[in-house]
C-alpha cells in the first residue's frame, strides 16, 4: 500500500477494493477505550494490527456467543448478527475489519449498506 491510500485509509476508515470486498480501519490510543457493543447483518474478518483487545460477542438473547482476548496477525471471524464489542487491553490497537456488505435478502451488495440493519 503506498503512503497516500494509508493515509485515506486514517481519514475515512474504509475503503472497498474493487471486487466486492470492503476493509474498515479502527484504531483506540488508551487501554480500556472500547468500541461499543454492535452487530452487524453480515459476517466479518477482524485482523489485528497493532495491540490487544478483549472481545465479547452475544447472541440476540444475550447468551455468550464467544469471548476472545486477541493479539497482534491475529484474524478471527465474526459472524452476522451477532453482537460484538472491543476493549482495549495494551494500547495503541488498531484493526481492519474485512467484509462485503449485504442487502437484506443475504446477497452481497457489492457497495457499503451500513454496519446495521437500519443502514441498508
Amino acid at each position: 500500500m503506498n503512503g497516500e491510500k494509508s493515509c485515506l485509509i486514517e481519514q475515512f476508515g474504509e475503503f472497498e477494493t474493487g471486487s466486492g470486498l470492503f476493509y474498515r480501519y479502527a484504531s483506540l490510543p488508551n487501554v480500556g477505550d472500547r468500541i461499543q457493543g454492535h452487530r452487524h447483518n453480515f459476517p466479518h474478518d477482524t485482523i489485528v494490527l497493532r495491540g490487544r483487545a478483549h472481545v465479547i460477542g452475544r447472541y440476540a438473547d444475550g447468551s455468550l456467543a464467544f469471548e476472545v482476548d486477541v493479539v497482534p496477525g491475529e484474524v478471527f471471524p465474526i459472524d452476522a448478527e451477532i453482537e460484538h464489542e472491543f476493549v482495549v487491553t495494551e494500547a495503541p490497537y488498531a484493526h481492519y475489519c474485512a467484509y462485503a456488505s449485504r442487502l437484506p435478502s443475504g446477497k452481497v451488495a457489492g457497495r457499503a449498506t451500513g454496519w446495521a440493519p437500519q443502514g441498508y
